[in-house]
């Protein structure tokens, strides 16, 4: 029989917060809700929809009376630290109906719904955000209706909420979730930022737009050469399931900002079979500015391990950076 093993919980610090990490978040235009391509990045008074899905995995049905809550909140992020920066926000809560309950039948409804609000960019020119939810049962008192056992809340959380860690949640709850992708908000519209050098910001590449409709085109930027620099490993090595640590690699762009930059990581070497453990979107970086990612990281096995960086993977611009090497210690029974 396999043991459950948690995934790593660190609220403190949600991008390593694995247990935590949701899916099923979307970000689009409102004047278009839940339609295009996942928005990263946006102008100042841009008003946003933000959407998840709220699933009900028992195989009961809610009372009547039940109403399913659901929270949105933004938390301001730092780029430098890859850390949050600040207290978190309330944006809006939606409150939804009784889910139906999971049935495999054929034909059965779903046992999901669409939970969403509106979010107003307005506030947060020139700041890197990032999103969580929270999501909970009340009955028609208006008291908290529990989960399965270990599941759910213990209480229904306050109105003075600045992280995830203020929600007291049960050992395997699942009604915490954090969106691991951040969204970078720009001046507002028609602004443009010019690089110390003076020259254009982007250099334009024609591309079609769905989502403006057949045949019509936009200029978007092209993937510029971004460097990276320092590869810093916190805490301490283990074989999984032991806990993760943070492997973080500094980003550097050049003198012309640039946005649509993924990151790779890998153990081993990528071009001779090395395996990817991680990735990141980063949504932009300004002109000679610098961006932090991390990922977590959990040794496959004991020994000597050599890790790898790779932006912009499989384009002109990538670029591939190795790791001092880790030695994960060998205990008994490890192999």
């Amino acid at each position: 029989m396999t043991c459950y093993s948690s995934s790593t919980k660190t609220p403190a610090d949600p991008t390593t917060s694995e247990f935590h990490w949701m899916r099923g978040f979307f970000i689009t235009d409102a004047t278009n809700a839940g339609q295009g391509p996942q928005v990263q990045l946006a102008h100042a008074g841009d008003k946003l929809s933000l959407q998840t899905r709220v699933y009900n995995y028992s195989l009961k049905e809610m009372d009547p009376s039940t109403t399913v809550h659901v929270r949105f909140y933004v938390q301001p992020w730092d780029s430098g630290s890859n850390l949050p920066l600040g207290p978190s926000s309330l944006i809006g809560e939606s409150i939804l109906s009784p889910i139906p309950q999971f049935d495999s039948a054929q034909g059965s409804p779903l046992n999901w719904v669409v939970a969403g609000t509106t979010f107003d960019t307005a506030a947060y020119q020139n700041q890197l955000l990032t999103f969580w939810v929270v999501v909970w049962m009340q009955d028609g008192n208006g008291k908290l209706v529990p989960d399965i056992e270990g599941h759910g809340l213990t209480s229904i959380p306050g109105t003075q909420v600045s992280s995830m860690a203020d929600i007291q949640e049960e050992a395997y709850s699942n009604n915490v979730g954090f969106y691991n992708q951040k969204l970078q908000v720009l001046g507002a519209a028609g602004q443009v930022v010019t690089s110390s050098a003076g020259e254009l910001p982007f250099a334009p590449e024609a591309l079609s737009d769905s989502a403006t409709g057949a045949g019509v085109t936009t200029t978007r930027p092209k993937r510029t050469a971004v460097g990276i620099g320092k590869i810093s490993v916190s805490g301490s090595p283990a074989v999984a399931p032991g806990p993760s640590v943070k492997i973080s690699a500094t980003l550097q762009a050049s003198s012309v900002e640039t946005d649509r930059t993924t990151v790779f990581f890998y153990d081993g070497d990528p071009k001779a079979g090395g395996k990817e453990f991680g990735a990141e979107h980063v949504p932009y970086i300004p002109p000679q500015g610098s961006f932090t990612v991390g990922v977590p990281y959990r040794a496959p096995s004991c020994g000597v391990r050599q890790l790898f960086v790779v932006v912009n993977q499989g384009t002109s611009s990538e670029v591939v950076r190795r790791a001092a090497p880790i030695r994960i210690p060998c205990t008994a029974g490890l192999r």
